[in-house]
């Protein structure tokens, strides 16, 4: 995948967003309470707790992302396509490694770019701790505990929110990258699925993707190795 399509604006907030959501293990996380009073304060639906934030300000994010035509294309630049079960959510910092090549860590690789001072500072991020239910395709087991990187989270008692990515909850099938042995990320809003009542799934976010049941089978011959 070219650096091009990462990289749209230097010193955007865009570019900031989503360098955060391909970062490595370099965080300095901060555990959501796990109390009694938080978790009947957040919204369920299918069994998994979303957390109600406490902040007492909201700030929007645009995040660049690549959108895709196919299937195909989607699962070429995945490692997995996995269902979940949502298990815990943390907010932190986390520092993208501007040394690395891959512009899937760093949005900057193969540019003549270079990363300013203001993003080099720790970033707002989301952790998701989610065990895996079943694998259309990729190396993961059912029950294989993960954590799924997201740009935005709370920090300093403010949100950070990025427009129009739907939230985990009402999520049932991803496309994952790896950035490290148990870190993935998403492959951006598109690749967020949920079911469509007969048997097969559908993108949440338009260009809407379809996924039938003959498609899941063939998943596994397409997912990048």
């Amino acid at each position: 995948m070219s650096a091009e399509k990462w990289v749209v604006c230097v010193v955007s907030l865009m570019v900031s967003a989503f360098a955060l959501s391909a970062c490595t293990n370099q965080a300095d996380r901060a555990s959501l309470p796990a109390s009694e009073d938080h978790t009947s304060a957040g919204s369920e639906r299918g069994g998994r707790v979303s957390p109600e934030p406490s902040a007492s300000s909201t700030v929007q994010m645009v995040a660049e992302e690549v959108w895709y035509e196919t299937l195909e294309q989607m699962a070429a630049n995945s490692v997995a396509v996995v269902t979940f079960e949502l298990l815990e959510t943390e907010y932190g910092l986390v520092y993208p490694d501007w040394s690395s090549d891959d512009p899937m860590i760093n949005p900057y690789a193969g540019t003549d770019f270079t990363p300013s001072r203001e993003e080099t500072a720790g970033r707002p991020g989301t952790f998701h701790h989610v065990r895996v239910v079943s694998v259309a395709a990729g190396d993961l087991s059912p029950g294989d505990e993960i954590v799924i990187l997201e740009a935005g989270g709370e920090v300093d008692g403010v949100m950070y929110e990025a427009v129009g990515r739907p939230e985990l909850t009402e999520v049932e099938l991803l496309f994952l990258d790896a950035t490290s042995e148990d870190r993935y990320v998403i492959l951006g809003s598109q690749a967020r699925f949920a079911s469509d009542g007969e048997g097969g799934y559908r993108s949440l976010v338009s260009p809407e993707l379809q996924i039938t049941p003959d498609d899941l089978d063939e998943l596994a011959e397409l997912i990048h190795s």
